[in-house]
């Protein structure tokens, strides 16, 4: 799915599979706090794919094992396959320079690997 700048969502491929694992680039306050039904972006349109768009909290093996920058989790919805993963919150790491930047790819190793 592709978002325009209008706030539409443009399905740009075909729908995955039911062998298909999509990745969720998480927002940890999303799974943590906020639960799905706040999401947008990337990860509002695969909520909406996985049918939890509505919902107020993740599932529980969720919330118990993403509790930090670079964790991550599957989890099957049925037919629907996601990994929740947890990468850099870059506002959180200031301005962007050297420093920022191999700390926000140390953590994005740690989160895809």
């Amino acid at each position: 799915a592709q978002l325009r700048t209008s706030g539409t969502i443009v399905n740009k491929a075909k729908v995955p599979g039911s062998e298909i694992a999509v990745v969720d680039p998480a927002g940890l306050q999303f799974i943590q706090d906020l639960g799905p039904g706040g999401a947008g972006g990337a990860s509002g349109a695969i909520y909406k794919w996985l049918g939890i768009a509505q919902s107020s909290h993740f599932p529980p093996d969720v919330l118990r094992e993403i509790r930090t920058t670079g964790d991550a989790k599957f989890h099957n919805y049925g037919s629907r396959m996601a990994i929740h993963v947890v990468g850099p919150n870059l506002t959180k790491l200031g301005a962007a320079g050297p420093v920022s930047e191999g700390i926000a790819l140390d953590q994005l190793a740690q989160a895809y690997t």
